[in-house]
């Protein structure tokens, strides 16, 4: 009946999608509303427009919606920054006291230590805990 009608359905909700993500929600009624308007434009029922977007509606939201949340859930999370520095074995350079400060090496650079458990001398290999700001959290490596 009103094939154009339609289109602005599926126009306000791919709007309503970009403007509230909602894991292509939307999107799924987007789809309805366009092939809704494919068989308003040949005038055949109302009711028949209705049931196709029902139909494709539903038919999207469970075939599409989760291959997309697949696509974009896939996303890796890489370690930056100071948090890569975590699990990874240093050298001291300066000794460490229990709850002291000191110094260790790790991949060429110098980082400020600390240790809640154990102290350590010079040359002992350590192994990243947490890191704390700029601060790493030191303790004993077990080879």
């Amino acid at each position: 009946m009103f094939w154009w009608l339609w289109l602005v359905c599926a126009f306000v909700f791919v709007v309503l999608e970009i403007a509230i993500p909602s894991t292509f929600f939307f999107f799924c009624l987007a789809i309805g509303a366009v092939l809704s308007s494919m068989t308003s434009a040949f005038r055949i029922s109302i009711w028949l427009d209705f049931s196709i977007f029902a139909i494709f509606s539903l038919l999207s939201v469970f075939v599409i919606k989760p291959l997309f949340k697949n696509v974009t859930s896939k996303r890796s999370v890489f370690a930056s920054n100071v948090d890569s520095l975590v699990g990874k074995i240093a050298v001291v350079t300066e000794k460490i006291a229990v709850s002291k400060s000191g110094f260790i090496k790790i991949d060429g650079e110098i980082w400020l230590a600390t240790s809640n458990t154990f102290g350590f001398e010079v040359g002992e290999k350590v192994k990243i805990e947490i890191t704390n700001g700029n601060v790493a959290v030191v303790v004993k490596h077990l080879e």
